[in-house]
């Protein structure tokens, strides 16, 4: 009987469970069973609460599965959300396709990069014709498919100001059970990176293009240097031998006019004078020749590289005082004035591209002042330097001029028949910057010139 009423109350409770019956039906169950069993009072009032408390537990249960259900499908709505959001705020385009290449979902940057209307929905549309070439899409679906992912292939998508732009595209082939497969992929939009690729590509180009024309350059600048040595060599020995040359007849004729000088004093009569003069004509002669060819071989020998800069102390006032007084250089009655300024000390220089300096300046202040105020000189000793002035109130220069004033053989255009070879001036810059100085000149036409000179006063 147990074990009839067992099976009975198991199919009731079962029925009541699938739902087949409302709460009345509990009533009528009990009554069945009622009916069907006799039962004291005692047994049904413990059937009773046994079957509340079952009810009530299935209630619960049934309670917290619908409020976990509710929880979960929140969560699962949150989830969508912050994907959706994610998606739709990404750099990168992404996108899901079914295997023939239409779309299923594409993002907002992928929108974006191929279309001009970045809310424009491309479900649906095939990405074949997205690809500049449509013959990519292919190409790409048949690496996806055997190697089942694609990372970071280069290539040319529409879209963008220039109708076309370079992108990195990955995508990987997703299995779903009982569905057709899917690819899932994003793109990266690189146009600018190739930009500046090819920018610097051509910036490299432009640099070895350069290297080499400065590499060419050099060669022939190495090559007109070695020139130019043989050329100064050349020149140096064509100068030697040239002034060797000169000085030979020069000698010999020097020696003829002082034995006719000489013979002269026998002479008597009106030709004595005239003989005189052409012969102090002919010394004059020689002794310009002489100057000239020893202006000549002197920068010969500088260009050269043969002129060596041998410094001493010297009595710079006393060494300048001396050249001043031997008057059998100048040949001018008038003596330079000469002027100390400052505490005197000595002066690291050499004396022979010294006396080269001075002497030409010294001549040239004579010279170009005939009839004017004896020239001056100074030598101002100050903290650091020693400066030397020298300033005659002759003819001066033209303005125009002042610029060649340094260039080899060059001569102003108002010293015509005055001596010259045009070369003290560059002789004296050459010596000065041998020495650390600088040269300055300031002149003015019948004004007369200073040349100031600054010599560091240590070496």
């Amino acid at each position: 009987m147990a074990e009839e009423f067992s099976k009975t109350l198991k199919r009731q409770i079962q029925k009541f469970l699938d739902g087949k019956t409302d709460d009345p039906g509990i009533q009528e169950f009990l009554q069945a069973v009622n009916e069907t069993y006799r039962f004291s009072e005692r047994d049904r009032e413990l059937l009773e609460r046994s079957l509340e408390l079952t009810s009530g537990e299935l209630t619960a249960l049934n309670e917290k599965i619908r409020l976990e259900k509710a929880q979960a499908l929140e969560r699962l709505s949150e989830s969508e959300q912050i994907l959706k959001s994610i998606n739709e705020n990404l750099s990168e385009g992404v996108f899901r396709l079914e295997s023939n290449g239409r779309i299923l979902f594409a993002n907002r940057a992928f929108v974006g990069l191929v279309s001009s209307d970045q809310w424009q929905d491309l479900t649906g549309q095939t990405i074949e014709g997205f690809f500049a070439d449509p013959e990519t899409w292919f190409t790409l679906k048949s690496i996806l498919e055997i190697n089942g992912v694609l990372k970071n292939e280069e290539t040319q998508m529409k879209g963008g100001p220039q109708g076309r732009i370079w992108v990195l595209i990955s995508m990987v082939k997703v299995a779903r059970n009982g569905l057709i497969d899917v690819y899932d992929g994003s793109v990266v939009n690189i146009t600018q990176q190739k930009e500046t690729e090819r920018n610097l590509r051509r910036a490299n180009d432009i640099l070895a293009n350069t290297i080499n024309i400065r590499k060419k350059a050099e060669e022939d600048l190495r090559r007109a240097l070695e020139k130019e040595k043989e050329l100064t060599e050349l020149k140096s020995r064509l100068v030697s031998m040239t002034s060797h040359e000169f000085r030979t007849p020069l000698t010999t004729i020097q020696a003829n006019a002082e034995l006719l000088a000489i013979k002269l004093g026998d002479v008597v009569g009106d030709h004595k004078d005239k003989l005189e003069k052409h012969l102090g004509r002919i010394t004059t002669e020689i002794s310009k020749l002489t100057r000239l060819m020893d202006d000549i071989l002197l920068m010969g020998r500088f260009e050269s590289g043969k002129i060596t800069y041998q410094p001493e102390d010297l009595d710079l006032v006393n060494f300048v005082r001396d050249m001043i007084q031997n008057k059998s250089n100048w040949n001018d009655p008038r003596e330079v004035v000469l002027r100390v300024m400052g505490q005197s000390r000595p002066f690291s220089g050499d004396a022979a591209l010294l006396t080269h300096i001075f002497s030409n300046l010294i001549s040239n202040a004579l010279k170009y002042s005939k009839d004017a105020a004896a020239p001056e000189m100074s030598l101002i000793f100050e903290p650091g330097e020693v400066r030397v002035v020298l300033r005659d109130y002759g003819i001066g220069i033209p303005d125009a001029e002042k610029s060649k004033l340094f260039q080899t053989f060059y001569r102003a255009s108002n010293v015509s028949g005055i001596q010259g070879t045009g070369m003290g001036l560059v002789v004296v810059k050459q010596f000065v910057e041998i020495h650390g100085g600088t040269v300055i000149i300031e002149s003015k036409e019948n004004s007369g010139t200073t040349v100031t000179m600054s010599f560091p006063s240590q070496r």
